[in-house]
């Protein structure tokens, strides 16, 4: 900060005062936290930031309502949202939506809260974040649970949790096709297990069955119908011992 400073770097100076004032509020200092978000919120001001104004004003929410004051972190929240509107920030608009829907699932307005928490996974859903996605859906099924709607509840957690196991698997972030995908599996599973003929046929007997029931009973069966998937599911990994057995006898 010093060397913005030194330098006349106002735009630098003001991402300084927010780096700081994160620290601070990471040990639990709200009020320097506070005091170094403002400042940065007038040096972003200044320099016409709009962007960096939108975040201090977010960071001051969040302070805001860290310390149970409710209705300056809507205002704040509210004055923040506006910007981020103004400058087709979607993103940022998705944050300070999140935001007021805590709040008001806080004050106990489910309805309203449901209906921020909505805006936000259209707009996530709209910017291809999947990790938001999945976050704000978590959200609305705590407002379902608090609802007693247990169906609507199940349905929400469920869908978050494929979405983040889908999170970095090639096939569902469109990285490589489906059918490319299982056309490589076919040619390793058939390459490799074939490979044990070359010891003895009940190896590789071993090692067809593994990839079968692995493929078909555990993961397109007993995976999307029971929880006891992983213990019966547990039969295509004791093969290995018996593949080695096949292989030494």
């Amino acid at each position: 900060m010093a060397s913005a400073r030194e330098i006349g770097d106002r735009g630098g100076e003001g991402a300084a005062l927010g780096n700081l004032g994160s620290i601070a509020q990471t040990r639990g200092n709200l009020a320097e936290a506070e005091r170094l978000y403002r400042e940065s919120l007038a040096t972003k001001r200044v320099i016409g930031d709009r962007e960096g104004e939108g975040a201090s004003l977010n960071a001051l929410g969040t302070i805001a309502q860290t310390r149970g004051d409710l209705a300056e972190a809507e205002r704040l929240y509210r004055e923040s949202l506006a910007i981020k509107r103004e400058i087709g920030d979607r993103e940022g608009e998705a944050i300070s939506l999140g935001d007021l829907g805590l709040i008001a699932q806080t004050r106990g307005d489910l309805a309203e809260a449901e209906r921020l928490y909505r805006e936000v996974l259209a707009i996530r859903r709209e910017i291809g974040d999947r990790e938001g996605e999945a976050t704000t859906l978590y959200h609305l099924g705590d407002i379902a649970s608090e609802n007693g709607n247990m169906d609507e509840k199940h349905r929400c957690y469920t869908e978050a949790v494929r979405i983040k196991r889908e999170i970095g698997i090639p096939v569902p972030q469109k990285n490589i096709s489906a059918r490319g995908a299982l056309i490589f599996g076919l040619i390793i599973a058939i390459s490799g297990s074939s490979l044990f003929f070359l010891v003895h046929w009940k190896a590789a007997f071993w090692s067809f069955f593994s990839v079968v029931f692995y493929v078909l009973v555990y993961s397109m069966w007993l995976k999307r119908r029971t929880p006891q998937n992983i213990v019966i599911g547990g039969i295509a990994g004791s093969t290995p011992p018996l593949i080695g057995w096949a292989a030494a006898a």
